[in-house]
């Protein structure tokens, strides 16, 4: 994804991404929308996974981002 340094420019991108994005997405960015404290409401096996995560950074069990960017970029154009 290109940089976008313009409002306007960066309004119209999420639109467009809003337009293609799966139930899901688009309930979860609802859900963002209306909720102050977002976190608050997550479920627990979220917020277990959230915790994996962080102690598997912890530990260093990590993926450089520049491959996952990679793998993404595939995955992506498929």
């Amino acid at each position: 994804m290109k940089e976008i340094n313009n409002v306007a420019e960066k309004r119209e991108y999420i639109k467009e991404q809003i337009e293609l994005a799966d139930e899901q997405t688009v309930n979860l960015i609802y859900d963002m929308m209306d909720d102050e404290d977002i976190l608050g409401n997550i479920s627990p096996e979220f917020e277990a996974a959230i915790q994996r995560g962080i102690e598997q950074a912890d530990k260093g069990q990590v993926i450089p981002h520049e491959e996952v960017m990679k793998k993404f970029t595939q995955w992506r154009s498929k």
